[in-house]
Order: C-alpha cells, then sequence, then structure tokens
C-alpha cells in the first residue's frame, strides 16, 4: 500500500505487479520503483484504459506503451470477439507453460523495441470508433499485447488488459498457466494497490 516497500526484499529476486493505477505516481514515488528495476527487480503493469501506467513507464525508463482503443477478433475470441485470443511470439522464460492467453476489453502494446511476448491474430483489429465493428479505415492484422524488456539490471512488462488475472479470466485458456510461470520463477511477489482505488479489505 506503499511504495516503500520496493526498498525492502532483493529486487534480482523480486516481481511487483502494478494492476491499473487509478492516480498518478509522484516523481519520488516512481524513482523508488525505478531503483527497483535498474537493481535487478521485474515490474509487470497491466492496463487498458486508464491514463496512468504510460506516465509511469516513462519514468521507469521503459518503451513500451499501452495503447487504449479496444481490441477486437472476429475469428479468434473466446465469449465474443470483445474476448480476443494472443498467441505466444518468442521463445521466453515468461512463455514456456503458456501458448494463448485470452484477453477481456483489453487494448494493445506499442512495443517500440520491447520484445513481444504474446500477441493477437492476423484477423484482430482496433476498433478506434469502438461501435463493435469492423469498419474500413480499421484493419486486420497482429497486434502486441504482453511484451518484456530490460531497464538497467531488471525487467518491465506491459500487458494491455488489467483484468487477465481476474478469477474468472484465470479459467481461460493459458491465463493460470502464465502467472504461475511469473510468480514461480521469484522468491518474492509485491502486489502494488498503493495507487487503486477501493482496495479490498483482505
Amino acid at each position: 500500500q506503499n511504495t516503500t516497500r520496493y526498498n525492502q526484499p532483493p529486487p534480482e529476486e523480486s516481481l511487483a505487479i502494478v494492476f491499473s493505477p487509478t492516480e498518478p505516481y509522484t516523481e519520488r514515488e516512481a524513482a523508488r520503483i525505478q531503483r527497483f528495476v535498474r537493481a535487478g527487480g521485474t515490474v509487470l503493469i497491466a492496463d487498458d484504459y486508464r491514463e496512468h501506467s504510460n506516465p509511469l513507464l516513462a519514468a521507469l525508463g521503459a518503451d513500451a506503451r499501452i495503447d487504449p482503443v479496444p481490441l477486437r477478433d472476429e475469428r479468434r475470441y473466446g465469449a465474443s470477439p470483445a474476448f480476443p485470443r494472443a498467441t505466444a511470439v518468442s521463445n521466453d522464460s515468461f512463455t514456456r507453460n503458456a501458448s494463448t492467453i485470452l484477453l477481456n476489453h483489453g487494448g494493445t502494446v506499442r512495443s517500440n523495441g520491447a520484445t513481444v511476448l504474446f500477441a493477437s491474430s492476423e484477423f484482430s483489429y482496433r476498433d478506434l470508433n469502438r461501435n463493435g465493428e469492423l469498419d474500413d479505415d480499421e484493419q486486420m492484422t497482429r497486434h502486441p499485447v504482453v511484451t518484456v524488456e530490460s531497464v538497467g539490471q531488471g525487467r518491465v512488462l506491459v500487458a494491455s488488459d488489467a483484468s487477465l488475472f481476474l478469477n474468472s479470466m484465470l479459467e481461460e485458456a493459458d491465463n493460470a498457466a502464465f502467472l504461475r510461470t511469473l510468480v514461480s520463477s521469484h522468491d518474492d511477489v509485491l502486489l502494488d494497490v498503493s495507487h487503486t482505488a477501493g482496495v479490498p479489505p483482505l
């Protein structure tokens, strides 16, 4: 509940998870996270349509950015085209147990040179006008939805769907396997809710 906790665990053995912050991180708070990453820590930032994750990514020195335009897929999807499937496209330790993940009204990631871990199918498109249909100015192509990049001695992962790890979504595709791989590869996991409204009491 406070970014001072980033100073406590050994960074090289730790994973921090930031889910869709509802308020901005101050310069001092972002600097704590940056020191954590540069010293060898791993941070996962998962968001879709809120505005505070991209400034945090910039403060950390990461290149990837979240694009808050809904992603749809008329061919490869779950309950509806708003639940697009994405497949692993990199032979990375984070994807070794997960070949397919399912998004829930997610966006996309502008990789800007970051390694793409998961990408949507060639039938997916960014729903620019959010009308739930493929229009003439919307092009079907693959889009990154999860990326990873090195920052200092550490790594920053970016996911374009804050609900990817909801209890109900963990039952879909290889979402649970992806989360287990992330968590099991670290000794300590920090769930950063310092900038999240409505934190559950338990």
